[in-house]
């Protein structure tokens, strides 16, 4: 599956294909494009954006895209929890 997070990449946009191709899709492919194209791009392409106003996993209440990416997807592993938001206890 390709992944479109925007371009200029800080530590959410680092750490978020790190999880994506460990975690989520194996075979992912990302293609990082400029903020104003994301949208765009994603609905052209058929892919998954993250990390953008209004990409399909994007900053959610307190939580990072990061965190938003572990909940969505079930994700249990306690050393990722080491690197969130999310309350282990809660809902993860």
């Amino acid at each position: 599956m390709k992944w479109i997070p925007r371009s200029h990449v800080h530590v959410d946009r680092v750490a978020c294909p790190w999880l994506i191709g460990r975690f989520i899709d194996s075979d992912a492919e990302f293609l990082f494009i400029p903020k104003s194209k994301v949208l765009e791009i994603a609905e052209l392409e058929g892919a998954l954006s993250f990390d953008t106003p209004g990409a399909m996993f994007h900053h959610r209440e307190d939580l990072f895209t990061f965190d938003v990416l572990i909940r969505e997807n079930g994700l249990t592993d306690d050393a990722l929890y080491a690197w969130c938001r999310l309350d282990v206890a809660r809902n993860p």
